[in-house]
């Protein structure tokens, strides 16, 4: 059964902050009604043709047409029921701004702004903690290991070699394979550690050159979130099977373009056998069975690190091309419009993220360059002082020679 759009499925109609959030929205709707009726003109007579021949052609024309004529009209309509609402939450917006609310994206309403459990950099208490000589406590190591010796990896290793034998031995320890082991954990935390340094070519000659002692690792990632940035996790296969990365990591050498193609069919095939039988009891009819079931499995997979991510991630990918392949003609072209649109709104935000890290990667850097000319002008200050001191005594000497004699 074809699942029924509504104007929400491809519309937003949330409630927008203020006239500038509700013409944003409404230029959103706009472009999304252009967009998607013109795709639907141009995709639903192939796609129909392709399905079913001269028929098939006829319909898609019509849908296509329909679309077209439709989308556009419900993206203006929505536009103007959204700079409306833009003007009339105006004032109320100015209003809790000048108490000092907040706007929660989510629920879509004003709150009291909440207390952040994030410090924000601030070059004078940085400077503070600096000249007290702790400023490195966080990422202060209980104790010293080689990074080389834990890797189990020569000292001129290439940086092929050291991911490899970080993906084998991070899986070997990963926490979610050693629960309650924490000698596993801390072994774990220690390899993220070690390839985070080993895989940067800055850090790893810092490394070599000063050894641990000369690295700070308060930049440094959790090694479990690292990890699964990386490599996915395995409690997770089942869904999404083993990521490019991963499969890099464990062909090694054998890395090539052939390779990693079957290595991909590989994949596709295992992920519809899973998928199959995760389906079969709701296919048989089962649907309560099949509903406690899987919310046995998310309960399970939840518990993973950074499982709820993770799995809300996963789901929204399912969603999406249930969406399209369940949607026909008019419906599939829009849901790949709007699956179009988000994976390049992930894309933004993920730019954006980069740019403030950057952007406060260089404060950093700014700051350690601050601190250290901060310490050469002091130890010229020392020196100074040593001289002015040492010339004093000298002369005092001098006198108390002449006095003598």
């Amino acid at each position: 059964m074809e699942k029924e759009l509504s104007v929400e499925d491809v519309f937003s109609l949330r409630r927008p902050r203020d006239i500038r959030a509700g013409i944003a929205s409404g230029l959103k709707s706009v472009a999304k009604g252009v967009v998607g009726g013109t795709v639907g003109l141009l995709a639903a007579p192939a796609v129909g043709a392709v399905q079913d021949g001269l028929p098939g052609f006829a319909k898609g024309v019509a849908a296509g047409i329909a679309g077209a004529v439709l989308l556009p009209v419900a993206g203006a309509s929505v536009a103007a029921i959204q700079v409306a609402r833009g003007i009339l939450n105006q004032p109320e917006a100015i209003a809790e701004s000048i108490r000092g609310k907040a706007w929660d994206q989510e629920h879509r309403c004003w709150v009291d702004v909440p207390q952040s459990a994030l410090a924000t950099y601030d070059a004078a208490t940085a400077s503070h903690w600096h000249h007290l000589g702790i400023s490195n406590i966080l990422g202060s190591r209980q104790q010293l290991v080689d990074y080389y010796e834990l890797l189990e990896v020569p000292r001129d290793a290439t940086p092929e070699h050291i991911k490899r034998q970080y993906y084998k031995l991070a899986r070997r320890h990963h926490p979610d394979k050693n629960a309650g082991d924490d000698e596993a954990h801390q072994r774990f935390q220690q390899l993220g550690e070690a390839y985070q340094v080993l895989s940067n070519p800055e850090l790893r000659q810092r490394y070599d050159k000063h050894g641990a002692e000369g690295l700070q690792t308060d930049d440094l990632m959790d090694a479990a979130a690292f990890f699964a940035c990386l490599f996915g996790s395995e409690m997770f296969d089942h869904l999404v099977g083993e990521l490019a990365l991963a499969t890099v990591a464990r062909l090694g050498d054998d890395a090539d373009a052939a390779g990693l193609k079957h290595a991909q069919l590989q994949r596709v095939q295992q992920l519809s056998v899973f998928m199959a039988a995760l389906l079969r009891r709701f296919v048989e009819g089962d649907s309560e069975g099949f509903r406690l079931a899987m919310q046995q499995e998310a309960q399970r997979l939840a518990a993973a690190s950074f499982g709820v991510t993770l799995l809300h991630c996963i789901g929204a990918v399912y969603s999406s091309n249930a969406d399209i392949y369940l949607g026909g003609l008019l419906g599939g072209t829009i849901a790949r419009v709007r699956q179009g649109t988000e994976t390049l709104r992930c894309h933004l935000n993920v730019a954006g993220a980069a740019l403030k890290v950057l952007a406060h990667q260089e404060k950093v850097e700014a700051f350690d360059r601050d601190c250290e000319q901060q310490k050469q002008v002091q130890q010229q200050q020392q020196q100074q002082v040593h001289s002015q001191e040492t010339d004093q005594k000298q002369q005092a000497c001098a006198g108390d020679t002449q006095l003598q004699q």
